[in-house]
C-alpha cells in the first residue's frame, strides 16, 4: 500500500513533485490539521491535488472460527512479506520490540533464510524497556541491532521532516523515524519493513477495550444530547457526550476503530511513514496491509477481537510459529514530546508568529502550539520558499 496524489491526469506518490507556483491553497483545511494532527479524506493543501489512497474493506460472511482465522493470518503474512522483502538480500525492520514488530522478526527469522537482517531501534528518555526488549529479539535472531539516539538537540530535523513528507502531518514519530532512516540509509538498506496498521485492523490499542468498559457502565442512549455534548470545549464532557451518541459498546468501538483505519492509518502513518523512508531512496514495506489481510481482519466480529488481551488473535497465530511472541506486550512509543518542544520554544514561537496562516497564543495547549507549528513550517517550506 502506498500514497496516491492526483492532480488532472498526473500521478504520485509524492505530492511535491506535483506542487507548482499556479495552485490553489485550500485553507479550510488547516482546521483539520488544528483538530486532529494531519488533514482528513482525500483532502490535501491544495485544491487541484486530491488524494486516492485509502483503506478498501470488503464485507463477507463474519469468520469466528478461531483455528481457521489463525491459519489464515500466518498464510497471508507469509505471502505478504515474500512480496514485501522481493529480491534484496539485505532487509532493514524498525523494530520496537512489541508484538507487531516481533512478529515481523519472528517470521523473516523462520521463514526467510540466507537475508541479511538489520533492526532499528530509537532511544530515548524513558524508553529503555523497550530498548531491551528490542535488543533480546534482535540477539535471539541474529540480526545486526542499530539503537539511534533521538534528543532535544534534534528538534531543527523537524524541517526536514516535513519536507520529507510533504503534508503538515503533526506526530512527533516523525524525528525518530527520520533518524532511523537515515542510519538503515548509510548501512545500505534498501527495504524497510514496518508492523503499522496491525493495531488498527484487530483493536489492538487500550482504549477500545476502555470504550468497551465505559459505555457498558453508561448505556443510556441519546443522540441529541450526546451531540450537544460533544459540541462543547471541556474534555470530560465531550466524552461523556460521545458514550451517549452511540446505542451500544460495540457502535461505539465500531465508529472508533473506522475513524483510526481509514482516516489515521492511510492519511497520517502512511504518508507520514512512506515519505520519510522514500526521501533516503529506500522502499518502505507494510506487511499488514495487504488487502487479503485488512479483508481478513474486517470480517472478525468485534466481539471476538476484544475478548481477550490486546491482539491475542495474533499473539496466539505467532506463537504457533515461535512462542517468543506470547512475552512480548503492546509497546508505545514514548517520545518525550513536550520535553523537546520546551527545550526549542522560543523558535517554536518565532515560526509560528512569522506565519500567515496561523497565529501565537501563549494560552494554547502544548497540542494545539504543535499543529500551528507543523502548519506554519509547512507553509514556509511549500508556499513561501517556493514564492522566492
Amino acid at each position: 500500500m502506498k500514497p496516491i496524489f492526483c492532480k488532472d491526469e498526473k500521478k504520485s506518490e509524492n505530492i511535491s513533485k506535483l506542487i507548482s507556483a499556479n495552485l490553489t491553497l485550500d485553507y479550510s483545511v488547516f482546521k483539520d490539521v488544528l483538530e486532529c494532527g494531519f488533514i482528513l479524506g482525500d483532502k490535501t493543501p491544495f485544491k487541484e491535488i486530491k488524494r486516492e489512497h485509502r483503506i478498501m474493506t470488503n464485507r463477507k460472511s463474519p469468520l469466528t472460527d478461531t483455528k481457521k482465522i489463525k491459519n489464515l493470518f500466518i498464510t497471508h503474512l507469509k505471502e505478504s512479506m515474500a512480496q514485501a522483502v522481493g529480491e534484496d538480500k539485505k532487509i532493514g525492520l524498525f523494530l520496537s520490540g512489541g508484538i507487531d514488530s516481533t512478529s515481523l522478526a519472528i517470521m523473516l527469522s523462520n521463514y526467510f533464510k540466507n537475508l541479511e537482517i538489520h533492526t532499528y531501534t530509537a532511544f530515548f528518555k524513558g524508553n529503555e524497556e523497550e530498548i531491551e526488549g528490542a535488543k533480546e529479539i534482535s540477539k535471539k535472531y541474529s540480526f545486526t541491532h542499530h539503537i539511534i539516539e533521538v534528543n532535544n538537540n534534534d528538534f531543527d530535523k523537524w524541517r526536514e521532516a516535513i519536507k520529507a513528507i510533504g503534508m503538515p502531518i503533526a506526530d512527533e514519530a516523525s524525528i525518530p523515524l527520520l533518524k532511523l532512516s537515515e542510519e538503515a540509509h548509510r548501512n545500505g538498506v534498501k527495504v524497510i519493513l514496518m508492523g503499522d496498521g496491525n493495531d488498527e485492523l484487530w483493536c489492538g490499542y487500550n482504549e477500545y477495550y476502555t470504550l468497551k468498559k465505559m459505555k457498558q457502565r453508561i448505556s443510556y442512549y441519546s443522540p441529541k444530547l450526546g451531540n450537544f455534548l460533544r459540541k462543547l470545549n471541556i474534555p470530560k464532557i465531550r466524552g461523556i457526550g460521545k458514550l451517549l451518541q452511540y446505542r451500544d459498546w460495540e457502535e461505539l468501538v465500531k465508529a472508533n476503530n473506522s475513524f483510526d483505519l481509514e482516516e489515521i492509518v492511510p492519511h497520517c502513518w502512511l504518508e507520514q511513514r512512506y515519505g520519510i523512508v522514500r526521501y533516503f531512496d529506500m522502499s518502505p514495506k507494510f506487511p499488514f496491509l495487504t488487502q487479503e489481510l485488512i479483508d481478513l481482519a474486517y470480517n472478525v466480529p468485534l466481539s471476538l477481537k476484544l475478548k481477550g488481551s490486546n491482539k491475542w488473535i495474533i499473539k496466539e497465530a505467532i506463537a504457533t510459529v515461535d512462542e517468543t511472541i506470547l512475552e512480548r506486550k503492546k509497546r508505545f512509543m514514548r517520545f518525550p514530546k513536550k520535553e523537546m518542544f520546551k527545550a526549542n520554544q522560543d523558535k517554536i514561537k518565532k515560526t509560528i508568529k512569522n506565519s500567515k496562516l496561523v497565529n501565537y497564543s501563549p494560552f494554547d495547549s502544548y497540542t494545539i502550539t504543535h499543529r500551528k507549528f507543523i502548519i506554519a513550517l509547512w507553509y514556509e517550506i511549500f508556499i513561501e520558499n517556493e514564492k522566492t
